[in-house]
């Protein structure tokens, strides 16, 4: 009885903390918003460009981190995955609601890839105002679009990667997002990944090894990547 009970607490406190987009019209996170700097437009036009003219297996989507596969990862991505058809729409600095209003402007129009892999989120934790739920929440509602405009696909969803070198509120807060992420994955239609063990150190320390900024990967971070993906890519890229 007394299981039941515990169960059914944390049942509803992560129904409280987690709420549906319907529920959460006024969130910040979930909110689709377009950046007016020229370089962005001009990125964001070159993707419809792309995605226009392309028919990819698999579809990288989110921010800096999925753009530097272009990068610091290229190599390690060509060694890995190079026989794979691949669209990158990772796009430097953006937030949950960018990626949202690119979703809802033409980045996907057309496309009916086998995987997509997304990671997003990073640029709303360090915000006062996007709390973890709110971010977490945010990335279920970009999921929720990628279902609906994307039946056929399969989500691998990033957890958001950690960040600083040592522990503190900006990790405790990624750590509580991505307990609330793991949520998400039905194995079904949606899977879910946290990379946390592959890039710290056993004292939860984020090396230079992998991250040279505190915040984006070296080719020995995307390496880890790719190792903590490659056996789940595999497998859902044959389905």
């Amino acid at each position: 009885m007394a299981r039941y009970v515990c169960q059914s607490c944390v049942v509803f406190l992560l129904a409280a903390c987690f709420t549906t987009a319907a529920a959460r019209e006024g969130d910040p996170a979930v909110r689709p918003l377009a950046r007016t700097a020229t370089w962005w437009l001009t990125r964001v036009q070159q993707i419809n460009r792309e995605v226009r003219n392309r028919q990819p297996e698999l579809v990288l989507l989110g921010d800096s981190i999925i753009y530097g596969w272009k990068f610091a990862g290229r190599s390690v991505w060509r060694r890995h995955f190079g026989a794979v058809n691949t669209l990158n729409l990772g796009v430097d600095r953006d937030e949950i609601g960018h990626v949202l209003w690119r979703i809802q402007h033409g980045n996907l129009d057309g496309l009916k890839p086998r995987v997509v892999v997304l990671l997003v989120g990073t640029n709303n934790v360090g915000r006062r105002d996007h709390s973890a739920a709110q971010v977490a929440g945010g990335i279920e509602v970009v999921v929720g679009e990628l279902r609906r405009r994307l039946p056929g696909s399969r989500v691998l969803l990033m957890g958001i990667l950690p960040s600083r070198r040592r522990l503190g509120p900006r990790r405790a807060k990624i750590r509580r997002i991505n307990q609330l992420l793991a949520h998400l994955a039905d194995g079904k239609s949606v899977w879910f990944l946290d990379l946390s063990p592959r890039l710290l150190t056993p004292r939860r320390e984020l090396e230079r090894r992998v991250s040279h900024d505190g915040l984006h990967l070296t080719s020995a971070g995307y390496a880890a990547w790719a190792e903590a993906m490659a056996s789940s890519l595999d497998r859902l890229l044959r389905r």
